[in-house]
């Protein structure tokens, strides 16, 4: 299964954003780490809560952060999120079914969501970000 660590390509640049990526992290190499010795479902629903509530948390943030830069491509980054939300919340149901192939289906969905999404999706609405005056790329 693969892993993922922070590293410097994951930065925003944006120190709230940052902090919240980097405790996503922190919490799937937990999701990772229970899977491989077998404490599936005591860490599984614990990471699940946290996710449920982070994600709506964190997402809040990034678009507040896009709508006050007036990042162009708001609606379709809104929609990603939407779109994640919705898998996790499948995957949490598919947990408390007991389907055991949703931890696995968790975890690949977080590596490959967060590496993507981060690298790729985010990183469009920094460089909006860059480009534009100074003051209003500060989040409050």
């Amino acid at each position: 299964m693969p892993t993922i660590h922070w590293n410097s390509s994951y930065a925003t640049g944006i120190e709230a954003i940052d902090a919240q990526h980097k405790n996503m992290i922190e919490h799937i190499q937990k999701l990772q780490e229970s899977l491989h010795e077998g404490r599936v479902h005591e860490e599984t629903t614990e990471l699940m809560g946290f996710l449920l509530h982070y994600v709506d948390e964190h997402f809040t943030l990034e678009e507040a952060y896009m709508e006050h830069i007036g990042y162009p491509r708001l609606g379709q980054h809104q929609e990603l999120h939407r779109q994640l939300r919705f898998r996790v919340q499948g995957i949490a149901d598919r947990l408390a079914r007991a389907d055991s192939s949703a931890n696995i289906d968790l975890s690949l969905l977080l590596f490959e969501w967060l590496r993507d999404h981060i690298l790729r999706d985010d990183s469009a609405y920094v460089e909006h970000a860059r480009s534009r005056p100074k003051r209003t790329t500060e989040l409050h």
